[in-house]
């Protein structure tokens, strides 16, 4: 797997991801064809494999009757001799030769149909593909962008330290986590002074920042989700 550079909001994408996760730009990465056209390779097709094997064998077969038939008894006197006919070998062989020629001609001809079929079912199916990625990268692009909700985080800053802790924290531990200092919201001469932050929440990983430094970095520290204030 590699990092790619998404070519509308320069995010790092996976490329194994069909659209941007960030923009929802479709089109840009490298899509994994289950089907490769292939050249010399495809699969065989068994009929043309036993024309071949015919041909062959009738190769064979005409060669040995082709020696058989052009050994020739020929009656001299009281004795006979055996004499070889080249008229003979040769004509009874190129008859079987050419119908062994016939027959691997016509098992490449069947070949060549079965991989020329096997390789526009492969054209199609890859068309498919790239069709069925581009829409669901469009529709990606067509989905709203998540926004990232604000809300008002108030806390108190602890006047020994300075410490800065949520108010839902201080309630519930009643002092500062750094220098336990007491804490008490209904004291008159209370020294915590309570201040207040806008903070937004990621809609990833629901992370909470402050929208100062959402700002200035642009995206979520923990997941990467891009910052896009509401």
């Amino acid at each position: 797997m590699a990092i790619l550079e998404c070519r509308e909001c320069g995010q790092q994408v996976s490329d194994t991801a069909e659209f941007c996760p960030h923009c929802g730009a479709p089109g840009f990465v490298r899509m994994e064809k289950s089907y490769t056209i292939r050249t010399g390779s495809t699969t065989r097709n068994n009929f043309a494999y036993w024309l071949k094997v015919i041909a062959v064998i009738t190769l064979i077969v005409g060669l040995i009757y082709a020696i058989a038939s052009a050994n020739q008894q020929i009656a001299s006197g009281y004795s006979t001799r055996t004499v070889f006919s080249w008229d003979v070998f040769l004509s009874v062989l190129s008859s079987y030769w050419t119908s062994a020629f016939v027959l691997w001609s016509l098992g490449k001809v069947v070949q060549m149909i079965h991989e020329t079929h096997e390789m526009m079912a492969g054209v199609q199916l890859e068309v498919q593909q790239q069709l069925k990625h581009s829409a669901a990268g469009q529709a990606a692009a067509r989905k709203p962008k998540p926004v990232w909700e604000k809300v008002q985080v108030k806390f108190g800053v602890c006047p020994s330290c300075g410490k800065q802790s949520t108010l839902q924290f201080l309630n519930a531990r009643n002092e500062c986590p750094e220098c336990h200092t007491a804490y008490s919201d209904k004291s008159e001469d209370n020294a915590w002074r309570i201040a207040s932050q806008e903070k937004a929440i990621c809609p990833s990983c629901g992370r909470t920042e402050p929208t100062e430094k959402l700002a200035s970095s642009g995206k979520c520290p923990s997941c990467g989700e891009t910052y896009r204030p509401a």
